[in-house]
C-alpha cells in the first residue's frame, strides 16, 4: 500500500522541480513536465539550435510547440485535493522535527518508535509495522537516536541497569564487566528512580511556593521600608524648615529689640544730659547762696539776694522711667514660642531629655565643710585626687557621709587648706602654699549588703555583697552594677570556664576588689558571688550561666578605662556526671544565641591550677567540650588562668602545650597569667610594715598579677560571636539529627537482619517449604507504639511519617516549628519522608520503636510477593527479591547517615575543634576514670557515658564512610552471590 501510494505521488511528479505539475505539458518524447520548467530549460539550449529531453535525453532537431495537456491537469488536481485529505495530522517533518525512516521524498514527521526495529514512524508507515507484525514489537512515543538504546559493544538492546555504575547495560554485558555487580531490571528502576523524582518534584514545588511567599514578603517590606524613609524624608525636611524659619525670626526679633533698644536709649541719653546740666547749675547757686549767708553786710545781701532765689528750673517737665517692662510683650510672645517649642522637643527628644534630666538630677551639692586646725575664714575648696591615706579610720571616728555623686562606690572628700610661710628668711612677705588631704569616706549601704557574721575570724575585714540589679536576659542570668555612662561608652567581656574547686570563684571575687580600688588597709571587701551559701566542694559553687556587668566609675584603676562583663558558668566534673556537665555546655550555647546574650568577646578564660603536672581526665573534658562551641576566629583569645601560683613557672604549662590547646602565644608558649588570692580575705590589722606579712606578700602579688591582666585585656581585640553562632546552630542540628535519626538507623539495620534471618531459614528448609506451605519461622522486629509524654513538655511529631522527630523541642507552637533545629530549609531532616515543616505538630505523646518477637509464615511472604510481582514467585525468586530489598534498606541507611556527615563536614570548617563526643576512645577514658576514683554515683555517671559512646561510635563510622555492621569482605560476597542468582532469574 505504501509502495502503490510512492509510484502515484511519483507519476505525477515534475522530474524538474520534483514537486507535483502545474500546467502540465507533454513533449513528442511522452513524459509530462510544468510548461515553465520545461521552458526554461530548452530556453538555455536555444544556443545550440537543438532540444533534448531532460529525462530520457531524445533530441529533438526543432524546438517543439508546448501546449497545456487539460486532462492530466485533472488528474493531477484531484491527486493533490485527495493527497491533502489523506494527509496526517502531523504533516511534513520541519526543523527539528524527528523524521520517518520509511518515507521516501519529503518526509513525514514521525510520531512513534519501535524499540525492536530501532526506527521511527509515522502514523502511515506505523499501521503498516503493527499490521505486519501483529503489536509483538514494543512502541512508545517517537524519540531521537533510538540507536542510543542499544549496547555498542554487544550490539544488544539495554535491559538491564548497573547500580554500582549508574550506567545501562545489556544482559551480555551482565555476564562480563558488570558480573558481581548490584544490578536490577531497567523498569524496576525506572519505577524507583520516577518515585523518587515525583517526590523531588512535590519538595521542589513547595519551595517555590515558600520562597514565592519569601518574594512577596520582600517585595513588601522594601516598599514599607521605602514608604517609610520617604516619610521621614518629610518629616525631616519640614523639621528643618521650621528649624531655618526659627533662626530666621531669630535674627529679625533680635534685630528689632536692638533698634528699639537704640531708639530708646538715644531718648534716654538725652534726658541724661539735661539732667546733669541742671544739676551742676542747682550746685553752682548752692555755693552762692552759701557764700551769701555769710556776708555780713546788708547792702550786699539784698542786692544780691532776688537773683539767687530766682529758680530757672521751675518749668514743670513730664519725668519718663525705663524699666524692664518695655519689653513685657516681646518676652511674652517669646515665652509663647518657647512653650510651644518645649512641646514638640518633649515629643521628638523625650528620651534624650530624660537622661539629661538624669545626670542633673544626680548632681549634689557639698555644703562647706570646715577642716580642723584651719583659719574659719579662708575658703574651702575640692579637688579631685586618687591619693588615699594609709591609716585605717576606727569605727567610732567621725566620717563625712555626703556624696558626691549618686554614682560613687566609695565617697572621697578632699581639702585644702591656705597656710601662710615666709617666702624667704628675713622678708615679711607671706605666700599660700596648697596641701592636699584626701580621706575616704564609709560605704554607701545602697550599694553593699554586709554579709550576716563574720565567719573568717575577728581580725579579718567585714565582707560585703555587691548589691545587683537583675535584668531580664531570657533563660540566663544578667546582673548589673552601676549605671552607663556615655563618658566610658567601651566595654570588655570575658568568660570563664574551670573545675569545680579551681577556685574560679575566688579569682572573680579578687578581680572586683580590685576594680573597685579595696586597698590591703581597707576595713572592707567586697564579694560579688558568695560561695559560703553551698559548703560541698563535691558540687559547683556556681548553678547557672551568669552575666555580671560593672559599669566604671572614677573608682576604677587605670588599668580598667573601660566597664566589664564577667561571664561566669557553672564548675564542669561534679559528682553529678557527664549529663550535668552536657547541662553546662547547653546553658552556655543558649546564652550565646539568646538575642540578649551577647555579640563579641574580648577573652575566653580557662581556669586551671598551678600544681597540676598534666591535665586531669575532667580538666581535658572542659576543654574538649568548651573549645568545639567557638569558631575558628576565637583562637587568639583563649587565655589560661592559673590559680593557687606562686613565684614559679606552674607545672600545668607544660601540661598545656602537650595537650596542643589553640589559644593566644607569647614567645612561643600558651599565654597564661598566675593569680594567688589567699590573702583575699585575710587579718589584715597587722598593718603592711610588718616583717614576715606573707598574707600582705600575697595581697600585692594578686593585685599585680590582676594589673597585668587587666592591662593585657584593654589591648585584645574584640571577636564577633557570629561564626560562633553558627557552629553552635550546627551542633544543635547534629545533636538533633543524630537523636532522630539513631532510632531509624537501628530500624534499618533491623531490617536488614529480618532479611538475612528470613534468606537464612528459607534457604535452610527449601525441602520442608515445598512439602508444608505453613512453614513457620521467627523473627524479631521493630514495631512503633504511641507513649504518652509529661504535661507541659512539647515535642514535634511528623503526622506524614508517625514518627518523634525531636523531643523535647523548644517550638511550642505548631506555627515556629520551621524554626526547629530539627529542620533545614523548611524541610526535617530526621523523619523517613523528609517532610516539610508545615505537617509537624506539638502532640501529647511520641512515638516510640520496640523490638518485638514474631512468627511468621512462608505461605504469608509468598502470597506478599506474588502480589507485589504480579506472578506465582517459587521460592528461588522469593530469595532474590529478599536480596534486593535488603540493598534498598542498606541504601536508606547511607542516606540518613549522609545527613550527619555533611554536619560533620561544615563543623570541621568552622569550628575551632572537633566534637569530643564523636572520639569514643575518650568517652573510654572518662569512664576509666570514673571506675578508678569511684565517687558516690559512679555507676549511674558510667551508665550516661555508655549511652554517650553509642553515638559517639555512630557518628565516628559516618565520618569515615564505614558500612554498619557488615565488613567490605562480606559485602562484596553476598553482592557477587546475588548477581548471580539476578541473572539466573533472568535466564
Amino acid at each position: 500500500m505504501a509502495s502503490a501510494s510512492s509510484q502515484e505521488d511519483e507519476s505525477f511528479t515534475c522530474p524538474v522541480c520534483l514537486e507535483l505539475l502545474r500546467d502540465p505539458v507533454a513533449i513528442p518524447c511522452g513524459h509530462n513536465f510544468c510548461m515553465r520548467c520545461i521552458k526554461g530549460c530548452w530556453d538555455q539550449e536555444d544556443w545550440k539550435g537543438k532540444y533534448s529531453c531532460p529525462l530520457c535525453k531524445l533530441t529533438f532537431s526543432a524546438r517543439p510547440v508546448l501546449y497545456k495537456n487539460p486532462l492530466i491537469a485533472e488528474v493531477v488536481e484531484k491527486f493533490r485535493k485527495t493527497r491533502i485529505q489523506a494527509a496526517p495530522a502531523c504533516g511534513y517533518a520541519g526543523p527539528g522535527d524527528m523524521e520517518c525512516d520509511v518515507c521516501t521524498g519529503r518526509k513525514l514527521k514521525a510520531v512513534k518508535s519501535c524499540l525492536d526495529c530501532l526506527m521511527l514512524y509515522c502514523d502511515t508507515h506505523l499501521k503498516t509495522h503493527n499490521e505486519l507484525l501483529g503489536g509483538k514489537h514494543t512502541v512508545i512515543n517517537a524519540i531521537g537516536q533510538p540507536q542510543e538504546r542499544i549496547c555498542s559493544r554487544h550490539k544488544k538492546v539495554f535491559e538491564i541497569f548497573c547500580r554500582t555504575d549508574q550506567s545501562c547495560i545489556c544482559c551480555l554485558c551482565l555476564m562480563g564487566d558488570h558480573k558481581g555487580h548490584d544490578t536490577v531490571t531497567a523498569a524496576a528502576e525506572w519505577g524507583n528512580k520516577k518515585e523518587g523524582l515525583g517526590q523531588s518534584q512535590r519538595r521542589c514545588q513547595q519551595r517555590i511556593q515558600l520562597k514565592e511567599k519569601e518574594l512577596q514578603e520582600l517585595r513588601k517590606a522594601v516598599e514599607n521600608l521605602k514608604s517609610s524613609a520617604q516619610t521621614a524624608l518629610e518629616e525631616s525636611e519640614r523639621t528643618f524648615t521650621e528649624i531655618c524659619s526659627i533662626e530666621r525670626m531669630h535674627s529679625e526679633v533680635k534685630g528689632l529689640i536692638r533698634a528699639q533698644e537704640k531708639a530708646e536709649v538715644r531718648r534716654a541719653e538725652g534726658l541724661l544730659e539735661r539732667l546733669e546740666q541742671e544739676i551742676a547749675e542747682l550746685k553752682r547757686r548752692d555755693a552762692e547762696m552759701e557764700q551769701l549767708s555769710l556776708s555780713e553786710d546788708p547792702i550786699h545781701f539784698l542786692k544780691n539776694i532776688v537773683s539767687i532765689t530766682d529758680d530757672p528750673f521751675s518749668t514743670v517737665w513730664t519725668r519718663r522711667t525705663f524699666s524692664q517692662s518695655f519689653f513685657e510683650p516681646v518676652n511674652g510672645s517669646l515665652s509663647a514660642l518657647k512653650m510651644q517649642l518645649e512641646r514638640t522637643l518633649d515629643s521628638i527628644f523625650k528620651q534624650e531629655i530624660a537622661k539629661i534630666s538624669a545626670a542633673v538630677t544626680n548632681a549634689q551639692i557639698i555644703p562647706d565643710i570646715k577642716c580642723p586646725g584651719t583659719d574659719p575664714e579662708l575658703p574651702v575648696r575640692r579637688v579631685h585626687s586618687k591619693e588615699h591615706l594609709p591609716p585605717r579610720m576606727s569605727d567610732g571616728q567621725a566620717l563625712f557621709t555626703e556624696p558626691v555623686m549618686r554614682e560613687d562606690f566609695l565617697q572621697c572628700l578632699r581639702y585644702e587648706r591656705h597656710m601662710r610661710t615666709e617666702a624667704d628668711v628675713g622678708m615679711s612677705e607671706y605666700r599660700d602654699v596648697l596641701l592636699t588631704e584626701t580621706r575616704k569616706g564609709p560605704l554607701d549601704t545602697n550599694r553593699f549588703t554586709p554579709l550576716s557574721g563574720n565567719p573568717r575570724g575577728p581580725g579579718n575585714p567585714p565582707v560585703y555583697l555587691l548589691n545587683m540589679k537583675s535584668a531580664t536576659a531570657g533563660e540566663f542570668n544578667k546582673k548589673v552594677f552601676g549605671k552607663s555612662s556615655s563618658r566610658n561608652p567601651s566595654n570588655r567581656t570575658i568568660m570563664l570556664v574551670g573545675a569545680t574547686g579551681s577556685g574560679k570563684t575566688t579569682l572573680i571575687n579578687g578581680m572586683v576588689n580590685y576594680i573597685l580600688g579595696v586597698e590591703w588597709e581597707d576595713n572592707w571587701r567586697f564579694k560579688l558571688i558568695d560561695e559560703e551559701t553551698n559548703k560541698s566542694q563535691a558540687h559547683s559553687q556556681t548553678s547557672e550561666v551568669t552575666a555580671y556587668q560593672i559599669h566604671r566609675t572614677d573608682e576604677f584603676p587605670d588599668e580598667v578605662p573601660y566597664s566589664l562583663t564577667i561571664i561566669d558558668t557553672p564548675g564542669f566534673g561534679d559528682t553529678r556526671g557527664i549529663k550535668h556537665d552536657r547541662e553546662i555546655t547547653d546553658k552556655i550555647r543558649d546564652f550565646f544565641t539568646n538575642k540578649k546574650g551577647t555579640d563579641t568577646i574580648d577573652a575566653v578564660c580557662f581556669v586551671v591550677q598551678a600544681a597540676l603536672a598534666h591535665l586531669t581526665h575532667t580538666q581535658k573534658y572542659i576543654f574538649e567540650a568548651i573549645l568545639p562551641m567557638f569558631g575558628k576566629n576565637i583562637a587568639n583569645n583563649i587565655i589560661t588562668l592559673v590559680t593557687f601560683a606562686d613565684g614559679q613557672r606552674p607545672p600545668v604549662l607544660e601540661a598545656i602545650k602537650a595537650a596542643n590547646i589553640p589559644c593566644a602565644q607569647t614567645d612561643g608558649s600558651p599565654a597564661l597569667f598566675k593569680f594567688n588570692n589567699s590573702a583575699l580575705f585575710a587579718d589584715n590589722t597587722g598593718g603592711s610594715s610588718d616583717e614576715g606579712n606573707f598574707d600582705y606578700m600575697f595581697w600585692r602579688m594578686g593585685k599585680a598579677s590582676i594589673a597585668k591582666f587587666f592591662t593585657h585585656l584593654g589591648t585584645m581585640e574584640t571577636q564577633s560571636l557570629t561564626l560562633t553562632k553558627q557552629v553552635l546552630q550546627e551542633r544543635k542540628h547534629l545533636k538533633t539529627t543524630i537523636e532522630g535519626v539513631q532510632p531509624l538507623i537501628q530500624k534499618g539495620l533491623s531490617t536488614m537482619e529480618v532479611i538475612r534471618t528470613t534468606q537464612a531459614a528459607l534457604d535452610k528448609h527449601k525441602t520442608k517449604i515445598r512439602e508444608n506451605k505453613d512453614f513457620e519461622y521467627e523473627l524479631e522486629v521493630y514495631k512503633s507504639e504511641k507513649i504518652d509524654i509529661p504535661a507541659g513538655t512539647c515535642i514535634m511529631n511528623c503526622h506524614g511519617c508517625n514518627y518523634t522527630c525531636h523531643y523535647p523541642c523548644s517550638k511550642p507552637n505548631d506555627a515556629d516549628k520551621r524554626g526547629c533545629s530539627a529542620m533545614r530549609d523548611g524541610y526535617c531532616t530526621v523523619c523517613p519522608g523528609k517532610c516539610i515543616w508545615s505537617v509537624h505538630h506539638n502532640m501529647t505523646y511520641r512515638w516510640d520503636i520496640k523490638r518485638v518477637t514474631e512468627k511468621r509464615t512462608y505461605q504469608e511472604l509468598k502470597s506478599k510477593y506474588d502480589k507485589a510481582m504480579g506472578e506465582k514467585m517459587r521460592i528461588d525468586k522469593i530469595l532474590t527479591q529478599l536480596q534486593v530489598e535488603y540493598y534498598q534498606v542498606q541504601g536508606k541507611v547511607a542516606e540518613m547517615m549522609e545527613t550527619v556527615t555533611e554536619c560533620l563536614r561544615r563543623l570541621k570548617e568552622i569550628a575551632l575543634r572537633p566534637d569530643p563526643l564523636a572520639t569514643p576512645d575518650y568517652i573510654d577514658l572518662l569512664i576509666q576514670s570514673e571506675e578508678q576514683k569511684a565517687r558516690p554515683g559512679f555507676k549511674q555517671r558510667i551508665k550516661e557515658l555508655q549511652e554517650v559512646r553509642e553515638r559517639a561510635v555512630l557518628m565516628q563510622k559516618v565520618a569515615q564512610g564505614i558500612v554498619l555492621n557488615e565488613s567490605a569482605v562480606q559485602k562484596m560476597s553476598k553482592m557477587s552471590k546475588f548477581k548471580a542468582e539476578f541473572w539466573n532469574w533472568f535466564s
